[in-house]
């Protein structure tokens, strides 16, 4: 039941930044750096733990550090997707990073049932595969 609740939770999670950029009318010109290459960016000190081993199942949180080291993002706001895939197994998510000056974290968490596993399975690797960015512009709040 906790993985169905995960599944959905990323395709809420994924529309509602699709609604935010729709909302927020990203002007493309102003997207995309001007740079011969693309921008890089890393997935560094990944710590993952268990979180709970109860009669039905193993549960393993942790983060990830986002990084990118491009000298136009170090001063800047970016929505960075990705794909989130676990070694051994088929299933792909995508996910939504925030990174501000140049670093962002990820929540990382797996749900592995004991009706599917005869044994714990350990902490999960991952493998990530970064789908693009966008910048966020400047924008006022303003009181009434």
């Amino acid at each position: 039941m906790a993985a169905n609740h995960n599944v959905k939770g990323d395709y809420y999670c994924m529309w509602l930044v699709i609604i935010f950029v729709l909302l927020l009318g990203c002007d493309s010109s102003s997207q995309h750096v001007q740079q011969s290459e693309l921008p890089k960016f890393e997935i560094r000190d990944v710590e993952i733990k268990r979180d709970s081993d109860t009669k039905y199942s193993w549960m393993y949180k942790g983060r990830a550090t986002l990084v990118t080291r491009d000298s136009a993002f170090q001063k800047a706001n970016l929505l960075v997707f990705f794909k989130q895939k676990i070694k051994g197994k088929v299933k792909e998510t995508q996910q939504v990073g925030f990174v501000s000056d140049g670093i962002g974290n990820i929540d990382l968490s797996e749900y592995y049932s004991k009706t599917d596993y005869q044994s714990d399975p350990g902490p999960p690797e991952y493998e990530w595969t970064i789908l693009g960015y966008l910048q966020l512009q400047p924008a006022k709040l303003e009181r009434k």
